[in-house]
């Protein structure tokens, strides 16, 4: 990533956004586009998933040092509750 971590993220939100238009129009293997998952790979707080996206679709082994360095970290979403008392929403996955 060497410090691209914003144009990463760009790149990850449009291929998760054709990957989840691809399983609703063309594979048919969900009824509804996920905005969730969209979601996650446009937080900035969460690294992890970035990192875990990226490696997962990369055939090179260039991110497994970054995944390392990474994979500890909490995993970070949104809370979608109007009423969350959360401060920023955010809350930590599983």
């Amino acid at each position: 990533l060497e410090g691209n971590d914003d144009s990463a993220r760009t790149c990850t939100v449009f291929a998760r956004w054709f990957e989840q238009c691809t399983a609703v129009g063309l594979h048919k293997t969900q009824a509804l586009i996920n905005r969730v998952k969209i979601d996650d790979a446009n937080n900035p707080s969460d690294i992890h998933t970035l990192g875990k996206f990226l490696r997962k679709r990369i055939p090179c082994k260039c991110l497994d040092r970054k995944y390392k360095e990474v994979k500890d970290t909490a995993k970070l979403g949104f809370c979608y509750n109007p009423e969350c008392t959360i401060p920023n929403g955010q809350v930590e996955r599983s």
